[in-house]
């Protein structure tokens, strides 16, 4: 069938058919508020997918083939049970929205600036400690939630995301912030609160868009 778009939200699917890599016109699938433990590698064959919205489900892992989505625009997975993510999930290129809160993240993959063309990273909720440096080259990046994670620092080099309008890093565990972050031009909207900053680096005042900080 020349299917292109499935929406199966809110049921009680528990696993997807092997059958699946059938549906090869599909661009969008919507599997949110289901029961779905683990995904086939079959899922990954669809080369027209633009969309998945797997929210709150029990996916603890995805397949190792993330990567053959050369075409994936937005991938919701909000509300999981993921611990890790493949390296893989870095080639999808095209990636503009991303959004893995409310899972068991405790790092990332180390190429995760290979992401070039987000706009959108949804990390809040997870395990976090730490962040990958290669986030730094994320640079048409300008939403990112880091919010209710273990963060003790912000990579040196993030301010090479120039385009970054709205930061969000409340309730972690921050002491310092890098200097660098004067240099995102763009920032609008900062949230340090609930966190152990005690002062902000000199190089703040160049952020003259900036009209929303918290700090608690």
């Amino acid at each position: 069938p020349r299917l292109r778009s499935l929406n199966l939200s809110r049921n009680e699917i528990d696993s997807l058919p092997n059958w699946i890599e059938q549906l090869n016109h599909l661009e969008v699938l919507l599997l949110s508020d289901n029961l779905i433990r683990e995904l086939p590698a079959e899922l990954t064959r669809l080369n027209n997918l633009r969309k998945i919205d797997l929210s709150k489900n029990r996916i603890q892992k995805l397949p190792v083939t993330m990567g053959k989505l050369k075409q994936l625009r937005q991938l919701i997975l909000k509300d999981n049970l993921l611990r890790r993510l493949p390296k893989s999930i870095t080639t999808c290129e095209q990636l503009d929205q991303l959004d893995l809160s409310g899972n068991q993240l405790a790092r990332l993959p180390e190429q995760i600036g290979m992401l070039g063309q987000l706009s959108q990273l949804n990390l809040a909720r997870n395990r976090l400690k730490t962040l990958p440096t290669s986030l730094g080259n994320c640079s048409y990046l300008r939403q990112l939630s880091l919010n209710n994670n273990r963060l003790e620092s912000l990579p040196e080099n993030i301010g090479q995301i120039g385009w970054l309008a709205k930061l969000n890093c409340s309730k972690n565990k921050l002491r310092a912030l890098p200097g660098s972050l004067g240099e995102c031009r763009q920032l609008q909207e900062v949230d340090f609160s609930q966190n152990r900053v005690e002062a902000l680096p000199s190089t703040f005042s160049a952020l003259h868009r900036l009209y929303k900080l918290q700090l608690n």
